[in-house]
């Protein structure tokens, strides 16, 4: 397993769910990383996630070095074989480590996401990261413009924060707009008036319209390899011609620049404390 990186300054812990697969975490657990290294932070890169015969989940195989892979859990017969009623909660026990040292980025599987805050609600994690002021946990939420995105993300927010699995700092909602515009759906303005107490941050990230996009998807090539490449790498790499690898990679790169800036600006990797800077107000 690979080591986590610690530091006195140690950022926080970014776990990136979705209430379905299909919704772009993976993405976006990519570009938090991608953007992180870009602005000088180390973090490690994990996944929760479902993993095909190779024993690597989709992050996992597009970087194989980095990835440190924590699969979905026990085996339904796990308790029989340990003889231990709880086999499938000691199994969560190996991410401990990152709510406790921080600086992780985590790609959360939607079948992964209950089991992991049970387990934090078990073994008090929020309690022990307070003992040992730990780095706090963002939760990145990422969705579609989906006809049940709503209620879906409202679920999903409400597990977490009415159970406090861990010390949550902040809660983003990341709108994908892949599946089409979330403009009139007052999505934003409903979870606000639900949550309002837990000052949730919306983030858009607009669709990537490079014409070589739907290439990377079907090729599992992952971002960072996309942006190092140049015109006859891609062409290559992705099967596409060199005016489509000319004006997709352009238009992939702008994408990615959008996107930093918008981290940039919400300062996703400090680690300003929301939720006291809050609790100073008010007081």
């Amino acid at each position: 397993m690979a080591s986590t990186p610690r530091s006195s300054q140690a950022g926080n812990t970014l776990l990136s769910v979705a209430h379905a697969g299909g919704q772009g975490k993976t993405t976006v657990a990519q570009l938090l990383y991608l953007s992180s290294k870009k602005l000088g932070h180390t973090y490690g890169l994990y996944a929760a996630d479902f993993q095909d015969d190779s024993a690597k989940s989709k992050l996992g195989k597009m970087y194989p070095d980095r990835v440190t892979e924590f699969g979905v859990g026990a085996a339904l017969t796990a308790a029989r074989i340990e003889n231990n009623a709880n086999a499938a909660l000691r199994y969560w026990d190996r991410i401990g480590n990152l709510f406790l040292s921080g600086n992780a980025i985590v790609d959360l599987g939607a079948n992964v996401i209950q089991s992991v805050v049970d387990w934090g609600v078990d073994r008090h994690v929020a309690e022990l990261m307070e003992k040992r002021q730990a780095p706090k946990v963002d939760l990145f939420c990422v969705c579609k413009a989906q006809k049940h995105a709503f209620d879906d993300i409202s679920s999903l927010i409400e597990d977490v924060a009415s159970k406090k699995p861990f010390r949550f700092n902040r809660i983003f909602v990341v709108q994908n707009e892949v599946g089409g515009s979330f403009e009139g759906s007052q999505f934003d303005t409903r979870l606000k008036d639900q949550f309002r107490e837990l000052d949730l941050v919306f983030l858009t990230l607009p669709a990537c319209q490079a014409e070589i996009w739907p290439a990377i998807e079907r090729k599992g090539a992952s971002l960072e390899a996309v942006l190092g490449a140049d015109e006859e790498e891609l062409m290559a790499m992705l099967d596409v011609d060199l005016w489509t690898a000319s004006s997709g990679l352009a238009e992939v790169k702008s994408w990615f620049e959008f996107t930093l800036k918008s981290f940039k600006d919400l300062d996703v990797f400090g680690r300003r404390d929301v939720r006291s800077s809050a609790a100073a107000k008010a007081s």
